[in-house]
């Protein structure tokens, strides 16, 4: 599901601080998609969900991600060509991009 509305976006995403998986495709136009595994428990893993960051840009990664608090803001009055999203760890700065469409799944 396509998600728009930053309130639900946090909403969906708001306990899931241990990433197990990244992922980092390139689609036939050039741009690039991420795709992190996220979980609620790093031990268990009983709740997991797929969350697509489509068309990313900048992306900035630290060598240990632990997502205390993504932040995610709507920057879409900036008037940049395809990018609607900035997405920012703010704990620790582990991962940070522009983005222009996010998708989640549950697993």
């Amino acid at each position: 599901m396509i998600i728009n509305n930053l309130v639900n976006i946090h909403k969906a995403i708001r306990w899931m601080s241990s990433v197990l998986s990244m992922e980092i495709y390139r689609s036939g136009d050039g741009t690039f998609d991420l795709i992190l595994l996220l979980s609620s428990n790093p031990i268990d893993n009983t709740k997991k969900m797929r969350v697509r960051f489509s068309e990313i840009k900048n992306l900035r990664l630290e060598k240990h991600i632990q997502l205390l608090y993504l932040s995610i803001k709507d920057i879409s009055d900036r008037q940049w060509h395809r990018t609607r999203f900035e997405v920012t760890e703010l704990e620790d700065g582990a991962i940070s991009f522009l983005c222009y469409e996010i998708n989640i799944e549950d697993n």
